[in-house]
């Protein structure tokens, strides 16, 4: 059985959605798993991007996007460059806040229905009930409602 492509972590505000999707980013950043690793899937990518989805709007490629948020204004890392890499990787996105930026955003639509980079993992937090009409896109639903001591 393959992973999910499309996950969506769902919850109410100040219960942990973004702050466990950051601590993924930064463990594939920071952490070489070896045996024993507790979180091994987060390193079967090659490339993990971290944004809000306002990150998204106004932009016609995830490429631009990206370019935009995450490289310096001063990179020679061009658009193509920057494609060929992605289309080469297994990639993990994680999309925060898609509550917050939802509306007039059609490049992060385009990218939970699978027509952006439809080979990527896409994780997308959002409180709950705003992701109702794409439901059908998400192959896996987390729900958080609290972390205990030791989860925290």
């Amino acid at each position: 059985m393959r992973p999910p492509k499309r996950i969506l972590v769902e919850g109410f505000p100040g219960i942990g959605k973004s702050t466990l999707c950051q601590r993924l980013a930064f463990r594939w950043a920071t952490e070489r798993c070896t045996i024993g690793c507790p979180v091994p899937r987060i390193h079967s990518y090659d490339i993990v991007i971290y944004l809000f989805a306002n990150d998204l709007k106004g932009y016609t490629t995830i490429e631009k996007a990206v370019l935009s948020h995450l490289f310096p204004k001063d990179s020679n890392f061009t658009e193509q460059e920057l494609k060929s890499l992605m289309d080469s990787c297994r990639i993990l996105f994680i999309i925060d806040s898609f509550d917050e930026g939802y509306s007039d955003n059609k490049l992060l639509g385009d990218l939970i229905d699978g027509r952006v980079k439809k080979n990527a993992t896409v994780i997308v937090t959002s409180r709950p009930k705003y992701l109702r009409k794409k439901i059908k896109c998400f192959e896996s639903i987390l729900c958080i409602e609290g972390f205990n001591q030791q989860q925290k």
